[in-house]
């Protein structure tokens, strides 16, 4: 065997061998979330809970995009997983079905505005303006009955209703109320007692031929990270408060589901 063909065999070897490589690496698209949930692409308690399920499965590319980038990112499966959404998310960008991976919260919609005097006029039963960051923030419907103005961001969401160019802001109340403490927003009031079409939070994947292999894999894992205890140690260290967990049971029959 000449040496040009033995170098050319090796080459390809080597190359077979790089690319079975990188195909077998998960690409995760992700976005900032206030509350210590995404801080950046490697820190956070739901990069946590990644890098326990579906990290201990594969390998993760993990890349931090603005809101709306990393949604239609994922529509257009330039990414395999998108960390996190909510259950039944439907973005503007495509249909594809997709399967729901639940991680152990849930958030409600709630109401903000600028002052107390708009909330006490605010009457839901009636269509109101609202301003809001995405379809997936707000309420199943709820722009059906209603205007609802999407931003390109949850700051200028809020600047706007700061600016009292909108009177209300429709949000999850966690992520909502953690980014307004983040950023020191000052002046905004929220509907206390009214929560709106409650949902898991979920990490998405598509409905593709592995599908059933990654779900497998994550449910696995997510057993074994809840029984070590290391998926409570991580709620403690990121400071995740009770009310957005769901209660041991309901989240242990959720992974039955998928």
């Amino acid at each position: 065997m000449s040496l040009i063909l033995s170098l050319l065999i090796i080459l390809t070897l080597a190359t077979t061998s790089v690319y079975s490589s990188n195909s077998k690496t998960l690409s995760v698209c992700t976005l900032k979330l206030a509350g210590n949930m995404v801080i950046d692409a490697e820190k956070g308690f739901l990069i946590d809970v990644l890098n326990n399920t579906l990290g201990k499965y594969r390998p993760l590319k993990v890349q931090l995009f603005p809101p709306v980038r990393a949604f239609h990112s994922f529509a257009k499966k330039d990414c395999d997983v998108l960390v996190s959404a909510s259950e039944r998310f439907i973005t503007k960008y495509t249909s594809e079905e997709t399967v729901e991976l639940p991680i152990g919260l849930r958030d409600y919609h709630t109401v903000f505005s600028h002052s107390d005097q708009a909330l006490k006029r605010l009457d839901l039963a009636k269509p109101q303006n609202f301003v809001s960051l995405h379809k997936w923030f707000i309420p199943q419907d709820f722009a059906k009955k209603h205007h609802v103005y999407f931003a390109h961001s949850l700051e200028n969401a809020l600047k706007m209703l700061k600016a009292k160019r909108v009177d209300y802001f429709i949000g999850f109340n966690f992520l909502s109320l953690e980014y307004i403490k983040e950023k020191e927003i000052k002046g905004l009031v929220s509907l206390k007692d009214i929560r709106l079409d409650p949902r898991k939070v979920v990490f998405l994947i598509h409905k593709r031929k592995n599908s059933n292999h990654l779900k497998t894999a994550f449910k696995k894992n997510l057993l074994k990270y809840v029984e070590s205890g290391d998926y409570d140690r991580d709620i403690n260290k990121h400071n995740v408060p009770n009310y957005v967990l769901m209660s041991r049971k309901d989240f242990l029959e959720s992974l039955q589901e998928i």
